[in-house]
């Protein structure tokens, strides 16, 4: 199975940065490449937070979909009860 690779997808194929960029440069009436550097790095950060999740949720050994937890506790690995 062939690794996706989140950032090139996001960035290059679907080009997620210079659509949100062009739509709040018009509302916020600030420059393009303004707005596209902010956008790309807000969009970098959140991947490198998602992928370093993923990563730490990987190395759990008792991931269960019976036991429901919140997700912040589930990753301090304290139990939450769940109504």
């Amino acid at each position: 199975m062939k690794k996706a690779d989140a950032k090139d997808k996001i960035f290059n194929e679907m080009k997620l940065p210079e659509l949100f960029a062009q739509a709040l440069s018009k509302k916020l009436d600030k420059p393009y490449e303004e707005t596209l550097k902010y956008v790309s790095a807000l969009f970098e950060s959140k991947i490198e937070k998602a992928e370093k999740t993923i990563a730490m949720i990987s190395q759990q050994s008792d991931i269960s979909i019976e036991d429901p937890k919140d997700f912040e506790e589930w990753i301090k690995d304290s139990p939450v009860i769940k109504g």
